[in-house]
């Protein structure tokens, strides 16, 4: 980061280090109160697991209070700190490396010292081709795929077929007896898929093997794509959990995760700050985490640690109203799949978005053929 100059330079510092570790401060939670920045600072240097924290223009830090409260944050932490002056000859600036002990390195010694302190960046992959057709026909199951063959160019068709028939194999082979089965089932089929046209082809593939089974899928398209526009029917992408860094306070990305780990808002504010281990690991039944979504349990953790709270304290030291509406603000923040306004909160995520639109299965019945019948 690089010190400015500013009255109440101590403030500006502290905002100026959550900025850099990603925190937005425009969005909810924001604050603008010293102390607890403070606090909130220790735990995201923390949880992060940074190393060394460089400052540039270090002249502009101020004050001696500010120059202190840099220290006694960036030391807490376990982080190295490295100021960088443009001016040589600054003699208050020198006091006070002084009155610390610091290590002065000479120009040649900082790129070997970076370098030994930083750990490299991971190459990101390739960027993923979307050309999966998103509008298909809207038309009932037995007549999708013959429907798609007529209007759709070759090369488009095969991809949908290609996933028709993943689909159409993958609910033989799960042989789904009941409603809930039918749900788990379509939930691992749709995870990941944010395509409108990738999820209505699973849903008539579904339907088309379900049926060959003796029972029925009966779907609301209308809720469905509903849901699917809001990412509400899948779990988040590794970049989508990054994103939860912008929040200041931890406990928000802290709950976004754990709601993606499939946990009710009611377990979440059960959880005890012993249920999270010091590298972020929860003790307590979820679905999968990404590695980065440990980032923020860290956190939470370091930050309740500061707050002095114990073993039996609760992680989110938030009622069960403000989780909810922190997670209701995912899709405004951050555009983020968010709970819907009117889901029921004792439902997990992969329940609660499937019952908004009324996905079931029921079994197929009719009378039976009669000798006449079949003669004719």
């Amino acid at each position: 980061m690089t010190a400015r100059p500013a009255r109440g330079a101590g403030f500006a510092l502290t905002q100026d280090l959550l900025t850099a570790v990603g925190i937005d401060a425009d969005l909810e939670g924001g604050g603008r109160r010293k102390a607890e920045d403070v606090d909130v600072l220790r735990a995201w240097l923390h949880a992060h697991r940074i190393r060394v924290v460089v400052v540039t223009l270090a002249n502009n830090l101020g004050a001696r209070d500010a120059f202190d409260t840099l220290c006694t944050v960036v030391g807490d932490s376990g982080s190295d700190l490295l100021l960088v002056a443009d001016e040589h000859d600054d003699e208050r600036l020198a006091a006070l490396l002084v009155s610390r002990q610091a290590r002065f390195l000479p120009p040649a010694d900082v790129d070997a010292y970076l370098t030994g302190a930083t750990s490299p960046t991971a190459a990101e992959g390739p960027p993923h081709a979307v050309d999966f057709p998103v509008v298909l026909p809207r038309v009932d199951f037995f007549r999708f795929r013959a429907r798609c063959r007529d209007v759709l160019p070759p090369d488009q068709f095969r991809m949908v077929d290609d996933l028709y028939r993943w689909a159409f194999a993958a609910t033989l082979a799960a042989d789904p007896g009941t409603a809930d089965d039918g749900r788990q089932l379509f939930d691992r089929l749709v995870d990941g898929h944010d395509n409108p046209g990738m999820v209505t082809t699973v849903v008539r593939a579904v339907q088309a093997a379900t049926f060959t089974l003796g029972r029925h899928t009966k779907v609301s398209m209308a809720e469905l794509m509903r849901a699917v526009a809001g990412g509400r029917h899948r779990r988040m992408t590794p970049e989508e959990v990054r994103r939860l860094r912008a929040y200041r306070t931890p406990w928000r990305s802290c709950a976004a995760v754990l709601y993606d780990a499939d946990l009710t808002v009611e377990r979440m504010t059960c959880l005890t700050v012993g249920d999270v281990d010091a590298d972020g690991t929860l003790g307590v039944p979820h679905a999968p985490m990404h590695p980065d979504a440990l980032l923020y349990l860290r956190a939470q953790r370091a930050l309740r640690r500061i707050q002095e709270a114990g073993d039996d304290r609760p992680l989110l030291d938030r009622s069960f109203l403000y989780v909810s509406r922190a997670l209701r603000r995912l899709g405004t923040d951050l555009c983020l799949p968010s709970q819907d306004a009117n889901a029921a909160t004792e439902k997990t995520r992969s329940e609660r978005w499937q019952y908004s639109h009324g996905l079931t299965l029921v079994p197929l019945t009719g009378n039976a053929v009669t000798e006449q019948e079949e003669s004719r």
